[in-house]
């Protein structure tokens, strides 16, 4: 589902900050780039990511457009420096910008994107953003702000807070009407018995639930993930031999995402999931730290990490 007319970013007026919220895969991520790049105004772009793999996707998908601007990434992986006064957009995670905005390295901003702005609210999270959004708005001359998200519900009260600290105020963009409704069903106990065995026919129930629909499963290893699709498509009950035949597992529309898989394979697995050709996904927590898919259910099959 695309992202509205009314959300879409060369509806907005460029007096005033946004908050958008659309539902996921709509788009938002990829309309901001555009934006930002099309903005014609002096001053840096920052786009802020809450992951280093979701900033540097951001960062490849704006390498990949035709643009004189000059981008760079700066996530604290990369040794070198980065010199802003020499790039006109800069991609970077939610803690590299508040150092840079704490240090005073940058005060001249045209436009700022907070990506998965849901965090705000987090544990962990929250006052980073929160101190993100207050030096942005105690700038001499205000940047734009565009905060996105797919999953925030206080947007209200969000925006009320916001327009206390902004001189030019939030106006909201919220697509209430076609937020997805998402079914979410946690499976405790998925980790007893040998391999789990004993909840793939209470999963398989589930997805008997969804005819023709997409769905996320995850459990906390990459033993469980993968032996789910095995034991789903008959391949093997042997799970030292985990699964040899990993194309065809993505042929009978049910894969597995796992970081031990190669990155071509990965992508290879989330573009076919957003075709609509793989209908369930078997998959590890780290698919939720940096990928986007949207889903019409949610299968959490382990509440619980092992810490060794």
């Amino acid at each position: 589902m695309g992202i509205k007319d009314e959300l879409k970013m060369e509806n907005l007026g460029g007096d005033k900050n946004y908050i958008i919220v659309s539902n996921p895969g709509a788009g938002k991520t990829e309309q901001a780039i555009n934006h930002i790049i099309n903005s014609k105004q002096a001053g840096l772009k920052v786009i802020a990511e809450p992951y280093k793999a979701l900033a540097k996707e951001v960062y490849e998908r704006i390498c990949d457009k035709d643009t004189p601007l000059k981008a760079a990434i700066s996530t604290g992986d990369y040794k070198e420096e980065v010199d802003i006064n020499k790039v006109d957009i800069i991609v970077v995670t939610y803690e590299k910008l508040l150092f840079l905005l704490a240090s005073g390295k940058i005060d001249k901003i045209d436009k700022v994107v907070i990506d998965e702005f849901q965090h705000l609210g987090s544990e962990n999270r929250g006052t980073v953003v929160e101190q993100i959004l207050i030096y942005l708005h105690s700038l001499s001359v205000e940047p734009g702000v565009m905060l996105l998200s797919a999953t925030v519900r206080n947007v209200e009260q969000v925006a009320a807070w916001l327009n206390s600290i902004s001189k030019k105020g939030y106006e909201i963009r919220d697509d209430k009407r076609n937020r997805a409704n998402v079914e979410i069903k946690i499976i405790d106990g998925f980790s007893e018995g040998r391999y789990g065995r004993d909840k793939y026919a209470e999963i398989l129930k589930i997805i008997a639930r969804h005819p023709g629909e997409q769905g996320l499963i995850f459990s906390h290893s990459k033993a469980k993930a993968m032996g789910l699709v095995a034991y789903i498509n008959k391949k093997t009950t042997d799970l030292d031999d985990e699964v040899d035949d990993y194309c065809e597992c993505v042929k009978e529309n049910w894969a597995f995402h796992t970081s031990g898989l190669m990155k071509d394979e990965r992508e290879l697995v989330e573009r076919k999931f957003k075709d609509g050709e793989i209908k369930v996904i078997s998959c590890t927590p780290t698919l939720a730290a940096g990928v986007n898919l949207p889903a019409d259910y949610v299968i959490v099959a382990d509440v619980t990490t092992a810490m060794c």
